[in-house]
């Protein structure tokens, strides 16, 4: 028995969807009674979204996904198989349940056997609202550390890419000695991303925002607020796309200037009082990346990126997600 869908969440969808315009990240939904306004709206929204309708095809299409974040949804009656088959999978990130009935499948949340497994919904709004938000935060964390290959330098071993290291230091030197204070560039930065988020109504209206109203004294709130910006920046210092960072060059300088503005007001305060400053980040890591980090000890490593911290560590534990 399928459920009807109201309008509201046929374009509740679409923005929720269009959201995923980065290949970091796949949606796989697995259900071969999906409502058809559902289906064609996700099939139109992006190449990212993928809509499986039999175990073999859900399987195969996170088979063939590479060096990818996957969040799965899954129809309550294939739910019992799919996590026993696939959750163990590096892949997957999350896995959600949908199903008219929650309290059929509530024993697979209680059991906390499935640590991937964090949602059943038989709502599409409250499902949606969900999805976008572990979206989000899975895109922050993308920023500094992700499945490592070839196109990917998200942290760094200076001992032996020290030659690599100095150039891209003296790239993001030289773009903080430009002069980018000039209509053209900030007229260059909201083309770009008015075109690589030409599908994202939201995301439209905010750059329209930040084309009125954006002062270079706000850049650390545009930064870390849920906007169009911080995926671009964190995705182009993570990849260290030069042609990217350059189009970028008039946010970024506003937004190291701002940093350093904060840092210096802080500094005296902390100088004072003779004690290392302790901060914290949840975040939950690939076995991978916490080995490569251990052998790391007592050599230098740098990181692609801006980490975002705390002073309150059960803060930082609210923030955790799997990678």
């Amino acid at each position: 028995m399928k459920r009807s869908i109201k309008q509201e969440e046929i374009n509740e969808s679409k923005d929720i969807f269009t959201f995923n315009t980065d290949e970091d990240l796949t949606i796989v939904w697995f259900d071969d009674t999906i409502d058809d306004e559902i289906k064609i709206t996700l099939e139109q929204a992006h190449d990212h979204v993928k809509i499986c309708h039999s175990f073999d095809e859900m399987t195969s299409t996170i088979d063939n996904i590479r060096n990818e974040k996957i969040i799965l949804i899954t129809a309550g009656r294939y739910s019992r198989e799919a996590l026993f088959q696939i959750h163990d999978n590096e892949k997957i990130d999350t896995i959600y349940i949908f199903c008219l009935n929650v309290s059929l499948y509530q024993d697979l949340i209680d059991e906390k056997k499935y640590s991937k497994l964090t949602g059943i919904y038989a709502e599409y709004e409250s499902l949606f609202t969900i999805v976008k938000q572990q979206i989000h935060l899975i895109l922050k964390h993308l920023s500094i550390f992700n499945l490592f290959n070839h196109n990917d330098k998200p942290m760094r071993d200076l001992e032996h890419e020290s030659n690599n290291y100095l150039w891209y230091q003296l790239f993001r030197d030289t773009l903080m000695t430009m002069h980018t204070e000039t209509e053209q560039c900030k007229q260059q930065l909201i083309d770009y991303c008015r075109s690589y988020y030409r599908l994202n109504k939201k995301y439209l209206e905010d750059i329209d925002i930040f084309a009125q109203t954006y002062k270079s004294s706000e850049a650390i709130h545009w930064y870390t607020k849920d906007s169009f910006l911080y995926r671009f920046i964190n995705k182009a210092l993570r990849t260290e796309d030069i042609e990217a960072l350059f189009r970028l060059r008039y946010f970024l300088k506003d937004l190291c200037k701002n940093l350093k503005l904060l840092f210096d007001d802080n500094f005296q305060t902390y100088q004072e009082s003779l004690e290392a400053i302790l901060v914290y980040r949840g975040l939950t890591l690939p076995i991978k990346i916490i080995d490569q980090i251990k052998q790391s000890v007592g050599r230098y490593v740098s990181t692609n990126g801006f980490l975002s911290t705390t002073f309150k560590r059960d803060v930082a534990e609210m923030f955790q997600v799997h990678t």
